[in-house]
C-alpha cells in the first residue's frame, strides 16, 4: 500500500486551474478528464473546483476538491481544499480502492471438536494468590509425528503448583501427549511415555537433535529446561543433563527453536531465556 501510494504521489501531477471546468450558475461542471490511480479496482480521479458547504463557488485561491471513483464502490467524495491536501485524500483514495467487494472476501467457518477428537487437557497455572508473572502465560502445545506413522500427534505443555501450595487431594500435574488414530481422535498416552513428568512448562520445541529419524522433545520451563530424547515406541526419557542445555535453576525459559543455522546436518538449539542484565531474572521469594 505504501509503495502504491509513493506512486500515486510521484505520477499523479495536480492540474492547472485553467483546465477545471467553471462553475455555472451555481453548479460544478463536470471535471477534467479522470486520471487512472495505481490501486486496485480501476479507480480514477479528477480535480474540480472546491465547493464551500453552502453550495456556493470559494475564491480562486481556496484549492480544489478531489473526485475518486472506484467503478466498484461507486464515487467516493474526497476534498481538499489546499493544494497540499491531495497527499492526503490520496491516501484514502488508497484505502478505498483497495478495499474488496463483499462477495469477494473469503469466509472461513471453524468447529471445536475437541471434545469428539477425545482431548480433555485442562493447563493448570498453579496459581494461590500471589498473581506471579508466569502464572498469565499458556503453555506451548505441538503438532509432531512422535512414532512415524504418518499421524500428526499432540503435545500440550503443563505448568503445575508452586512448592508448597499444592492443594489438599492433588498431584503435580504434567505435560499431556495424545496419540493420533488417523480418523480424527486422539488417545492420552503420557502414562509411561516417559513425558509424564511435573515441572512448570512454558514453550515446546521438535527437533530430531541426534538424527536417528525420531522427533526429539525440548521444553523451556520456570526453573530450567528439559531435553527428552526419543527411543522410539512411544518412549522417552531425559537427557537435559548430558546434553548441557538446563540452565540455571534460577532460570525462566519462554520458548525455543531447533535450527541448522550453519547448514552442517545439525540442529543447534536457539532458546529465550529471561537472565542476565539485559533481561528479567526471575527467582520464587524466600
Amino acid at each position: 500500500m505504501f509503495r502504491l501510494l509513493v506512486k500515486a504521489i510521484t505520477d499523479f501531477k495536480m492540474p492547472n486551474k485553467s483546465s477545471l471546468a467553471q462553475a455555472k450558475g451555481g453548479h460544478l461542471a463536470p471535471t477534467t478528464s479522470g486520471a487512472k490511480l495505481p490501486f486496485p479496482g480501476s479507480c480514477s480521479a479528477g480535480w474540480q473546483p472546491a465547493v464551500s458547504p453552502t453550495g456556493s463557488r470559494p475564491g480562486a485561491d481556496s484549492g480544489l476538491a478531489l473526485r475518486i471513483t472506484n467503478p466498484r464502490h461507486g464515487r467516493l467524495p474526497v476534498c481538499a481544499t489546499s493544494f497540499l491536501a491531495p497527499l492526503a485524500a490520496l491516501f484514502l483514495a488508497a484505502s478505498a480502492c483497495a478495499l474488496p467487494a463483499a462477495d469477494e472476501i473469503p469466509v472461513a467457518k471453524f468447529t471445536d471438536i475437541t471434545k469428539e477428537a477425545g482431548i480433555t487437557f485442562v493447563h493448570n497455572n498453579g496459581a494461590y494468590g500471589d498473581k506471579l508473572l508466569s502464572e498469565t502465560m499458556g503453555g506451548g502445545v505441538a503438532f509432531f509425528d512422535y512414532d512415524n506413522d504418518g499421524h500428526q500427534d499432540l503435545l500440550f505443555i503443563n505448568g503445575t503448583y508452586w512448592s508448597g501450595h499444592i492443594p489438599e487431594g492433588k498431584s503435580p500435574t504434567t505435560m499431556a501427549l495424545y496419540h493420533n488414530d488417523g480418523h480424527g481422535h486422539f488417545t492420552d498416552v503420557t502414562k509411561g511415555s516417559g513425558l509424564d513428568v511435573s515441572f512448570y512448562g512454558m514453550g515446546v520445541a521438535i527437533g530430531d537433535y541426534d538424527n536417528d529419524g525420531l522427533p526429539d522433545v525440548f521444553i523451556t520451563a520456570v526453573g530450567g529446561n528439559h531435553l527428552f530424547h526419543n527411543d522410539g515406541h512411544g518412549k522417552f526419557h531425559e537427557v537435559t543433563q548430558e546434553a548441557g542445555v538446563g540452565g540455571s535453576t534460577n532460570d525462566w525459559s519462554t520458548c525455543a527453536a531447533f535450527i541448522d543455522y550453519d547448514n552442517d546436518g545439525k540442529l543447534e538449539l536457539f532458546a529465550i531465556t529471561c537472565n542476565g542484565h539485559r533481561r528479567l531474572t526471575w527467582r520464587r521469594a524466600t
